[in-house]
């Protein structure tokens, strides 16, 4: 019988359901999002995954919240401190009560603002005007996430500005002047800005090497240095810390000062250390000594982030 004529008989239902007992079952695809690749997945993908945002998205409503306290801070920086003759015991309680409030907000949120565009310059206006127990209590925040803030844009400019200002809270310290909060019993357990220092020498002693020519990191590593060892400030200018476009930035946003009263820094090179500053910053040398050799040392020189650190 010719091919075209034959016909092909029924199965029965038994034979149908036997072949597919033996087919493996299809598996369905999951649905990709639009504009990823299909090797993404995305049952695996948070907030972090951001590089730009590795610590979360600041939420809009805390945004601003914290733009209308940078708001207030410019005017009050701008009027200067109050200095009326007011019987009470405080006459910037004011000034107090609102700035306490915003760091009651602040707290649990510094690595997410630190990181963001618009919040870190204000956690830096912020910074200027904590005491020596609101600036440790904010450094004590960031420990576990100096390394990831050191590296960050934004995150290295809070770092800086934070190394900068707590020299003169080690300063203090060691000539034992603490604040009167450190009797309360809620603050009897935090640890001073000498340890919280280091703390973060302990965390980003492993990667200096790394760090030498990390575009921002490298900015943060000069700055840690000079703050373990004060008299190393004399061999640059404080404004060559900042590369030139954070240092324009800086420029643009105003005055930076506290709103309250306060006594004047001393120059880097009169303030006092711990003994044991020393040895923090001996111990970040020989890392970066033990990692290079003596060419790779050479060719770092010739590098433009990273000679400034060498040097």
């Amino acid at each position: 019988m010719p091919r075209e004529n034959r016909r092909r008989g029924k199965r029965k239902k038994n034979d149908i359901q036997e072949d597919l007992d033996e087919k493996e079952p299809v598996k369905l695809k999951e649905p990709e999002d639009e504009g990823q690749p299909s090797w993404i997945e995305t049952g695996h993908l948070n907030e972090t995954s951001d590089p730009d945002a590795p610590f979360g998205l600041c939420d809009p409503d805390i945004k601003a919240y914290f733009r209308s306290v940078e708001n207030q801070l410019k005017e009050w920086q701008d009027l200067g401190v109050e200095k009326e003759n007011v019987s009470e015991e405080d006459s910037n309680l004011e000034r107090r009560m609102f700035f306490s409030a915003a760091l009651t907000e602040m707290q649990g949120k510094e690595c997410m603002l630190a990181t963001d565009p618009d919040c870190a310059v204000i956690l830096e206006r912020m910074i200027y005007s904590m005491d020596d127990l609101a600036r440790r209590i904010f450094m004590n925040n960031l420990t576990g996430s100096v390394v990831e803030l050191a590296k960050h844009r934004f995150g290295s400019h809070v770092l800086e500005t934070l190394f900068e200002l707590g020299a003169s809270t080690v300063s203090r310290e060691t000539q034992g002047i603490l604040p009167t909060a450190q009797a309360l019993p809620q603050f009897a357990n935090q640890p001073t800005m000498s340890k919280l220092v280091a703390q973060f020498c302990k965390e980003i002693t492993p990667t200096s090497p790394a760090l030498v020519n990390e575009q921002f990191a490298s900015h943060v590593l000069q700055r840690l240095i000079t703050l373990l060892v004060p008299s190393l400030d004399f061999l640059r200018e404080k404004k060559s810390f900042r590369s030139k476009r954070s240092a324009g930035y800086k420029s643009k946003q105003g005055t930076l000062k506290s709103v309250f009263e306060a006594a004047p820094d001393l120059p880097d090179a009169t303030r006092k250390t711990p003994p044991e500053f020393l040895s923090l910053a001996k111990e970040i040398l020989n890392c970066i000594k033990e990692k290079f050799s003596a060419s790779e040392i050479r060719a770092l020189a010739a590098d433009q982030v990273a000679c400034p650190t060498l040097r």
